[in-house]
């Protein structure tokens, strides 16, 4: 799995984990635009699968890094991308969670907005990462970077507008906590993208 020439890439590895958070992502998104909470417990479980198999792919990366005498970047870098990778699938999932938990009936239009810059996130970050391991002669890997970092100011943007409005204008308790806490789940999730783009400019800055 992920052999190079010179041992395993992890590159390619970093690679195929952010296509995990692109299918959550997508998944979500489906889900908002035609929801139905008559259908969300199956559609958390196939959620969850999707998680499943993120992490399954997160343990195998960790488990190749103990057998590594000496993987192209640190071990510590490797195992700190490794986990933030896998935060973003957990968030994803976890705004689904708070979904059911609250046992929303109907979807606002401003979840559908936050569920779209999260698709662009994942998108965004999958182009980054496909450049990644020309880190060290790439000419377009920061504006790539770039482009992550635009994504998450524009989720804050809206993150803050709609909590400002919903404590406005909500009169009903229940559902002013309930879509709070929905959208303090929305903004974790596009800050745990950026926490991935964080690490990944240490380790440019790092090795180069």
């Amino acid at each position: 799995m992920f052999k190079k020439k010179n041992g395993y890439d992890y590159f390619a590895s970093f690679h195929e984990f952010s296509a995990y958070a692109i299918e959550a992502a997508d998944y979500l998104s489906v889900i908002l635009n035609d929801f139905d909470v008559d259908k969300l417990e199956e559609q958390l479980s196939e959620m969850n699968s999707i998680e499943t198999r993120s992490d399954i792919h997160h343990h195998a990366v960790n488990a190749q890094l103990l057998s590594e005498f000496l993987p192209v970047i640190s071990a510590e870098d490797i195992l700190k991308l490794n986990d933030l990778l896998d935060d973003i699938v957990d968030a994803i999932e976890d705004v689904l969670f708070g979904i059911y938990t609250f046992n929303v009936m109907n979807i606002r239009s401003q979840a559908v907005l936050f569920s779209d810059i999260i698709v662009k996130l994942a998108q965004a970050l999958h182009e980054a990462m496909g450049e990644f391991k020309n880190y060290k002669k790439s000419d377009s890997i920061q504006k790539k970077l770039d482009v992550v970092k635009q994504l998450e100011k524009d989720a804050d943007l809206l993150y803050l507008s709609e909590l400002r409005r919903l404590h406005v204008d909500e009169e009903n308790t229940r559902k002013l906590v309930m879509w709070t806490r929905i959208y303090d789940l929305f903004e974790d999730c596009a800050d745990s993208f950026e926490e991935v783009i964080k690490h990944m400019e240490v380790i440019i800055l790092k090795n180069t």
